[in-house]
């Protein structure tokens, strides 16, 4: 009976390892088929399982046996590879950084990597105390925003920009009237207003004609331009 006992007791936990294997198999076949890199940290911080979408994303940082290794040996590898500018120069307290917002981000962090790519970090804690690790490619969508900002920043010079001259204009002027006269107000300053005028320059205009006449415009714009000082000229 005993015998029977221990081969009965065998058999289950055969049957139960064999449904471990399966149950990590369909999970490590799951994560793979993910278009993100996935990695999971077991209860010491030590690396248990990763994807290959992860290991295609960061071929040096994952290569060899990377398996077990702590969060924050492969993040001071990261560093020493060169892969994160922002932590040049203050590497020992950026790690350090790192570590303490290690699993309590309150929202993705958006994190910079060498050659100006742009990654998407995620970081959750399981109730059982694994922290995973999620990191999505986000360069293209990035460098649009980028580009989206600078045509709204041109475009807003521009609005408010002389064409001719390329100083601001009558409505760049109205607005900073404004908000000169209000700042005078509140301190009890005074406000100076300059009215400059080109001496006989129709009559420049009319001998040397308009494109000599724009010139004209064009480097008194320049002179007036170098003597502004300080905010609010």
């Amino acid at each position: 009976q005993a015998m029977a006992q221990a081969l009965e007791s065998r058999h289950m936990l055969e049957q139960t390892r064999q449904e471990a294997e399966k149950a990590t198999e369909l999970l490590a076949g799951a994560l793979d088929a993910l278009p993100i890199g996935i990695a999971i940290f077991d209860t010491s911080d030590r690396l248990v399982i990763r994807n290959e979408y992860l290991g295609d994303m960061f071929p040096e940082l994952y290569a060899g046996d990377c398996m077990q290794q702590s969060f924050e040996a492969l993040l001071r590898r990261e560093v020493r590879l060169g892969l994160l500018p922002e932590a040049v120069g203050q590497e020992d307290a950026w790690i350090a950084r790192r570590m303490r917002e290690r699993g309590a981000l309150p929202q993705p962090l958006l994190q910079r990597q060498a050659g100006d790519r742009w990654i998407h970090i995620y970081e959750v804690r399981t109730p059982q105390g694994f922290k995973v690790l999620a990191r999505a490619e986000v360069t293209d969508l990035v460098r649009k925003e980028q580009q989206l900002a600078q045509a709204n920043e041109q475009l807003a010079r521009q609005t408010a920009t002389d064409g001719l001259t390329g100083i601001a204009n009558r409505r760049r002027f109205d607005e900073t009237l404004a908000v000169e006269w209000a700042r005078a107000a509140r301190s009890g300053h005074s406000l100076s207003l300059l009215i400059v005028d080109i001496d006989h320059f129709k009559r420049f205009n009319d001998h040397y004609g308009h494109v000599a006449g724009d010139a004209c415009l064009r480097r008194v714009a320049r002179v007036l331009g170098r003597c502004v000082r300080r905010a609010g000229e």
